[in-house]
């Protein structure tokens, strides 16, 4: 019986030992099921990004837009490519943009957006619309997939 269990464990202990650690971007980015993010934004004047990740890479936007700074990226959040990062100032959007379809992205992101995703815009304001986020084709790029916090829901 002892000889089994140690049998057992040699087997499985290197292969819990392979199981998937979260990368810095996911760690990032883990608040969007309910919208809560931490030190995510740019300063207001310079809009250098105040996240640690960004810090570590020497990350720069490069375009900024109304106040949100667009980072070109080339990551991975739950297992689907992300080719692009925007942030604002003052928290008020998170948006990062899948290179892949809405629908293989809802697929694979039905499970980890656990309290639910809007497909379409709610009314501005309200706090259905401020505290889930917006999964939606990206307008520009039919097959790529917007995964959108706006805290203001001026989408």
């Amino acid at each position: 019986m002892k000889l089994k269990k140690l049998l057992l464990i040699f087997f499985l202990l290197p292969i819990s030992c392979m199981a998937k650690k979260e990368s810095e971007f996911e760690k990032m980015l883990a608040g969007f099921p309910e919208c809560k993010f931490e030190n995510l934004y740019v300063d207001y004047k310079t809009h250098e990004p105040q996240h640690q990740y960004f810090k570590e890479r020497g990350l720069m936007p490069n375009k900024v837009e109304n106040e949100a700074a667009f980072f070109n990226v080339n990551e991975k959040f739950h297992g689907m490519p992300v080719d692009e990062i925007v942030i604002s100032a003052g928290y008020t959007i998170v948006s990062i943009r899948f290179v892949a379809p809405p629908e293989s992205v809802e697929q694979k992101m039905r499970a980890f957006l656990k309290n639910g995703y809007n497909k379409e815009p709610l009314p501005a304001g309200s706090d259905a619309a401020m505290l889930t986020p917006l999964l939606k084709r990206n307008i520009t790029s039919p097959q790529k997939t917007n995964l959108t916090c706006d805290f203001e829901a001026n989408y």
